[in-house]
């Protein structure tokens, strides 16, 4: 109802304020109000299912192994070009378990990979590597 009211005049919704608006909605634990956003968005003409920044917030909200390797499917399937922070949230997770791995992801959905971003890749892979106390 507030988005609504927001929105209401001349102000359009864009990428960023979609994004924003889920990691509020996954930061505040309210469940609930995921369809709606989902709804709001769409009658806006933005479809946060084909959003790589709102897959980013969802990955940087779980622990889940399943739930990272479901959206990297999804981004496998809708040819998302992942970004950066997706890459690492998907090493973070254990959904790419290796670098040849991360390479054919990256091959498969012509995501950049810049030698500026192995190193922390790397770093990724290193921590999860390492056991947990």
């Amino acid at each position: 109802e507030q988005l609504q009211q927001m929105f209401s005049g001349s102000l359009v919704p864009n990428n960023v304020t979609m994004t924003c608006t889920f990691d509020a909605v996954l930061s505040s634990g309210n469940s609930e109000l995921w369809q709606p956003m989902v709804d709001f968005f769409q009658s806006k003409g933005l479809d946060p299912s084909t959003s790589v920044t709102v897959y980013n917030v969802i990955l940087s909200h779980t622990l889940s192994r399943q739930k990272a390797v479901e959206i990297m499917d999804k981004i496998r399937e809708l040819k998302l070009k992942p970004s950066r922070i997706t890459l690492m949230n998907l090493v973070r997770l254990g959904a790419l378990n290796s670098f040849a791995e991360l390479k054919r992801f990256c091959k498969k959905t012509k995501a950049y990979l810049s030698t500026s971003h192995i190193p922390g890749l790397f770093r990724e892979f290193h921590a999860r590597q390492q056991p947990r106390d």
